[in-house]
């Protein structure tokens, strides 16, 4: 009878020692994950997720030594022999070999304490942690941040055209999709509002589609999503070259003019029949509108940014007629950005015009209404993601949002996922 109760003594007695080592253990490798992780994200635009010089796997290493384990750690722990493995990328999991993942295994070998009467071998502890730490682009094609209300309104005739992505609407309603004859093609629409509130009605395939005609995935009373790029500083003007100290106003029937980045004091104006406007690569920040209406050609293929702090209620980004060829810098904290209003204004951003535009990367007007005027005919790209307050599509053209590729904003995350 005693051997029995003394028995069972011994296994409560090493089982309970060994549930709090595996909280302790398991603590401590999801600790040293998101060190490693903190680590790949800090670093992530110059390596791309890659332990360049092996500093991440440093700080996991540290944080499980602070905390007793690995083969040269200093602490109570060190009478029992542990070890600790970091992957970076991780080799196994749901993350295998992906960049911006770090794993963490710590392992720990428990001697025997009341139960060595059954055996002295050690008994093994272990747990794992996989953290993330990466930048990648955004893959809502259209993110509409309106809490309320119509916050989607379509006319006209167009086809609105998001590839590799989703069409959110964060409206509760009521009528937050207020659906014309333009017909949104996406493979997946997301709903804050349940399907009364949509305003989709019981026939939602008379306004959207997914690609290729087929149906698309339509979910209601959808979690918020919150602005992703809401961690994103904007642009600051100190330090910057001054390249006008009032409004920049470019006119005339034809020619041609080539800007540099730089502090533009009361925005920039360009129009005129045929005026073409080359920027050189960077950043352009317009204390005051950015207004293009020419017939000519806006060439900023070398990468750039223009960022705009409207000066009054109806000053902001206007952009109509002519040929537009934008593309965002590949590098920086601005990566993947086009176009950027200030977060906080509430001055309409117009794109408006003819076919003839090719404007990659995101259209970023948190508080902004936007208009999307697809022009007459044709097929046009019009960016790689919108991140709005609310918007209204109009026109007959085909307007491409290619959603998901390189060439948009940059999300960042940062988490443990296993």
């Amino acid at each position: 009878m005693m051997s029995a109760l003394f028995a069972v003594m011994a296994l409560a007695l090493d089982g309970g020692m060994m549930l709090t080592e595996r909280r302790h253990a398991q603590g401590t490798a999801d600790a040293a994950a998101l060190a490693a992780g903190a680590d790949l994200f800090k670093n992530y635009l110059k390596n791309k997720g890659v332990d360049t010089g092996g500093t991440a796997a440093g700080r996991a290493t540290a944080i499980a030594k602070a905390n007793g384990y690995g083969n040269d750690a200093t602490s109570a722990h060190a009478a029992d022999t542990s070890t600790v493995t970091v992957s970076i990328p991780p080799v196994s999991g749901s993350f295998v070999g992906k960049a911006g993942y770090a794993e963490v295994v710590v392992q720990y070998n428990q001697r025997r304490h009341f139960s060595s009467m059954w055996g002295s071998n050690a008994i093994p502890i272990s747990a794992r942690a996989v953290a993330r730490g990466q930048w990648v682009p955004g893959t809502n094609g259209f993110l509409v941040l309106a809490p309320s209300g119509t916050s989607v309104t379509m006319t006209g005739n167009a086809n609105v055209n998001v590839q590799n992505g989703t069409f959110v609407v964060n409206s509760t309603g009521p009528n937050a999709y207020n659906g014309g004859k333009v017909k949104s093609v996406a493979s997946e629409f997301d709903f804050l509002a349940s399907q009364t509130n949509s305003g989709l009605g019981a026939n939602p395939s008379q306004y959207v589609s997914g690609p290729g005609g087929a149906s698309p995935t339509i979910a209601y009373n959808q979690p918020q999503v919150t602005d992703p790029l809401a961690f994103l500083p904007q642009p600051s003007s100190s330090g910057m070259t001054v390249r006008s100290s009032s409004a920049l106003n470019i006119t005339g029937g034809s020619g041609s003019t080539t800007l540099s980045p730089g502090l533009y004091t009361g925005g920039i104006s360009v129009t005129g029949n045929s005026t073409n406007v080359t920027l050189n690569p960077g950043v352009y920040y317009l204390n005051g509108p950015f207004t293009w209406n020419s017939g000519g050609t806006l060439d900023g293929t070398s990468g750039v940014l223009i960022y705009v702090v409207p000066g009054g209620a109806t000053d902001g980004i206007k952009i109509t007629n002519g040929t537009i060829d934008l593309k965002p810098m590949t590098t920086g904290i601005y990566q993947g950005i086009s176009l950027y209003q200030d977060r906080t204004s509430t001055s309409q951003v117009t794109l408006t015009g003819g076919s003839a535009w090719d404007l990659e990367g995101t259209i970023y007007a948190a508080g902004a209404p936007v208009k999307l005027d697809g022009g007459a005919s044709g097929t046009d790209t019009r960016g790689s993601q919108y991140i709005v307050n609310t918007v209204t599509l109009t026109g007959s053209a085909t307007v491409d949002v290619n959603a998901g590729s390189a060439k948009a904003g940059q999300t960042r995350l940062f988490q443990l996922v296993e």
